[in-house]
């Protein structure tokens, strides 16, 4: 199966901090796929990412996905947001495989 999560915001990170902060660990802020043309960072730490640019129409749901992309080709992601009660389902489902980060 697969939990397809919706994207709410257009960002929800400043890009200007993140090409800071990608560069200053890799040396490079990310690239654009040459298929599909989507900007991918590369992938920082939870706690290097910049603070969270929240929405009112975060509310709504119980899971979101960033509208930024990380990573490359099939090794590629989106940061995950979730209500506390289904995030500990999951982690119960499978701890080796997730575990919870709060947010500031």
């Amino acid at each position: 199966m697969q939990i397809i999560a919706p994207t709410v915001a257009s960002e929800w990170f400043d890009p200007n901090e993140l090409r800071e902060r990608a560069i200053a660990r890799h040396g490079s802020a990310g690239a654009e796929c040459p298929d599909c043309g989507i900007w991918r960072w590369l992938p920082l730490p939870f706690d290097l990412l910049p603070p969270f640019r929240s929405s009112p129409d975060w509310e709504r749901y119980d899971v979101l996905g960033s509208p930024e992309w990380f990573g490359a080709g099939k090794q590629s992601f989106r940061e995950l947001l979730m209500r506390r009660g289904l995030a500990n389902l999951i982690v119960e489902a499978s701890p080796r495989d997730f575990k919870i980060q709060e947010i500031p």
